[in-house]
């Protein structure tokens, strides 16, 4: 997570939740983990995914983003096609 905070830059930080602090919704006692590379690579091959090919489609303006996940997906074997879209696609 910190190499994608560093990545996107400026006034971005780690988050483990889908709302801020303040949002309805937010619990204070959902903690942080830890990306288990191990763990992600025997789920890809649990999943069957290890070596296949899978599609993303990202928001154009998000490069960032969509890159991060195809470089985070090839650590574990699988590889990622990221597709940029404009509102109008």
């Amino acid at each position: 997570m910190e190499a994608l905070v560093k990545a996107l830059g400026f006034n971005t930080h780690p988050v483990n939740q889908f709302v801020s602090n303040g949002v309805f919704g937010f619990n204070p006692y959902v903690s942080a983990h830890e990306y288990d590379l191990k763990k992600a690579e025997e789920l890809a091959v649990k999943a069957g995914l290890k070596g296949q090919t899978v599609s993303f489609h990202v928001a154009l303006g998000l490069e960032v983003l969509g890159e991060h996940v195809r470089t985070q997906l090839a650590k574990i074997g699988v590889n990622a096609v990221i597709s940029y879209m404009t509102p109008e696609d």
